[in-house]
């Protein structure tokens, strides 16, 4: 008998007891036609026009066989399901984990850029500052140079007025006393060609010395 046919042996099969009630004798035959076991007594009483018997005992072992095939073959596709179940959630886990790491890249890189942003700001804060006190420092060297320039163009004109008193002076024999404001004070006659100028502020008069004698007129 195929095993199919042994899986369609119908469930009273599995629940046959070993005695017939009837005879009271062991069954020991399957009858397929009437689907059901018989002992000696119920072949000849009841299926003697009947042709198709089988040993109870290896419809029994074949039952439990087909039995424990159905459940190897359960157990296997609980298994398969428990393994593509498995195998599915690992390849979400892959696609969540892919997700998380692009994901923590974004935020890496956003939190990079705001950090360069805010770098940038802070360089170009400092870099104006810089600049602002460069620039303070040049204007005050600038005023000093101007400043500077002003005395030096003073001073030279100063040497220029002297160097033309001092011409003056050579040229002629006389010596003329000047005031603080222009104006001559006394004028003294001498024989000398050089003389030294000099200011005294104290009584507002000009002393003048001899560039020979070194006296002070």
């Amino acid at each position: 008998m195929p095993i199919t046919e042994y899986q369609e042996l119908p469930s009273d099969v599995k629940k046959i007891t070993e005695n017939c009630d009837k005879h009271n004798e062991k069954y020991t035959i399957y009858c397929r036609k009437h689907e059901c076991p018989c002992c000696g007594g119920c072949v000849v009483e009841d299926h003697i026009d009947c042709r198709h018997f089988f040993r109870l005992t290896n419809i029994i072992d074949k039952a439990k066989t087909s039995e424990s095939l159905n459940e190897i073959e359960q157990s296997l596709s609980e298994m398969a399901e428990n393994i593509e179940r498995i195998r599915q959630n690992r390849e979400n886990n892959i696609k969540t984990i892919s997700e998380k790491k692009q994901h923590i890249e974004k935020e890496i890189k956003e939190t990079r850029e705001k950090i360069n942003n805010h770098l940038d700001k802070i360089q170009d804060a400092i870099i104006e500052t810089l600049n602002k006190v460069v620039e303070k420092e040049k204007d005050q060297i600038r005023q000093l140079l101007a400043l500077l320039d002003g005395k030096r163009a003073e001073i030279s004109e100063h040497q220029k007025n002297m160097e033309e008193w001092r011409l003056r002076f050579m040229i002629s024999n006389n010596v003329k006393i000047f005031k603080t404001d222009g104006s001559k004070d006394f004028e003294v006659k001498t024989p000398t060609w050089a003389f030294d100028v000099a200011y005294i502020s104290e009584d507002n008069t000009l002393a003048v010395s001899s560039g020979e004698s070194g006296d002070m007129v």
